[in-house]
């Protein structure tokens, strides 16, 4: 048998298999913040290869460059209004949902950090105080990323 005639018969399992190792390889993706579009071709083309990749690949997070053990203005991105004090979230009551859609809280600010280091939730995950009036993803509140991540104030 040829692997052409090979293939031909097998036809179904192997496109069968592509897509399931790019729908693994795309749900684990947009758990770990990274592009799950992106990632279902590379896990459909790679197989279990791009299923491993992903899986190994590090969570993202917001990084900013370290010199001498400082930020450095530079690289920092500016803020276009100045960003609320750290304190202020530190003193709210917060809540997240899940992927599923599942509330989750009340948790302290420390307990929020702890939730964001542990990558149960990311800068696309939807959270609430009552200074909100809706609930919003992280990244787009100002401010709340730094401050997830443990960067002090200036």
């Amino acid at each position: 048998m040829s692997y052409h005639e090979f293939v031909m018969e097998n036809l179904e399992q192997i496109l069968f298999l592509s897509v399931l190792m790019g729908g693994l390889a795309g749900f684990t993706a947009k758990r770990k913040g990274k592009d799950p579009f992106f990632w279902f071709f590379v896990g459909a083309l790679f197989g279990m290869l791009g299923v491993f990749f992903i899986l190994f690949a590090p969570t993202r997070k917001k990084k900013l460059a370290y010199v001498g053990g400082e930020v450095t203005k530079e690289q920092a991105p500016l803020p276009l209004l100045s960003p609320p004090s750290y304190t202020s979230f530190e003193t709210r009551e917060w809540f997240y949902l899940t992927e599923s859609e599942e509330q989750k809280g009340p948790y302290s600010f420390d307990a929020l950090r702890q939730a964001w280091h542990t990558a149960a939730i990311g800068a696309n995950t939807l959270v609430w105080n009552e200074t909100l009036e809706n609930w919003k993803e992280v990244h787009t509140i100002q401010g709340l990323e730094d401050a997830l991540l443990g960067f002090p104030e200036e």
